[in-house]
């Protein structure tokens, strides 16, 4: 735990392999974790600009998946600073569009978000039900390409031939 330095540098290659690769899925992907870890380490400014620079990656792949996943760093971003409506807004975007794929994260998305009339009389999901609950992540990425496990397989080469070229080791348990 605590090893957030060493994780920052392992996601940094791991952008550079994805960019030089040209896999945009996967580089939206590490922009995310980029910027969850930015925000769990304390680091606010970063943690939105990754997640943000993900949106913008997702929506021009037109990846819905990785689209929900940084509309919820970025709710998770405002949490931390107050901005429980804007918050409440992004948490809600990514719930639907989990709830519109049909992905696993979307039941852990709701219990965060309360209904509260809207002025039409119909309930919206807006502000959120408890500060200190957010969601948790889990499932699948989306699936883009057939070819994707011979693409996983190449990234994973050139990351473990960089990593080891840099020291780093990582052993199975």
């Amino acid at each position: 735990m605590g090893e957030y330095p060493a994780a920052a540098r392992l996601l940094e290659e791991a952008l550079s392999i994805f960019r030089d690769v040209g896999d945009q899925g996967s580089e939206t992907e590490a922009l995310n974790e980029r910027g969850t870890l930015h925000r769990v380490s304390g680091d606010l400014a970063q943690a939105k600009d990754c997640h943000q620079q993900a949106l913008e990656l997702a929506r021009a792949t037109a990846c819905l998946w990785d689209e929900a996943h940084a509309l919820a760093g970025l709710g998770r971003c405002a949490i931390v600073v107050g901005h429980l409506t804007r918050a409440g807004t992004l948490l809600r975007q990514a719930l639907e569009i989990f709830q519109q794929i049909g992905a696993a994260e979307a039941p852990t998305c709701s219990p965060n978000l309360t209904p509260s009339p809207a002025k039409s009389g119909k309930t919206s999901h807006s502000p959120l039900a408890s500060t200190s609950a957010l969601p948790s992540w889990t499932g699948t990425r989306c699936q883009r390409l057939p070819a994707v496990p011979s693409i996983a397989g190449e990234h994973n080469s050139a990351l473990a031939g960089r990593l080891s070229s840099s020291g780093w080791t990582r052993t199975r348990q």
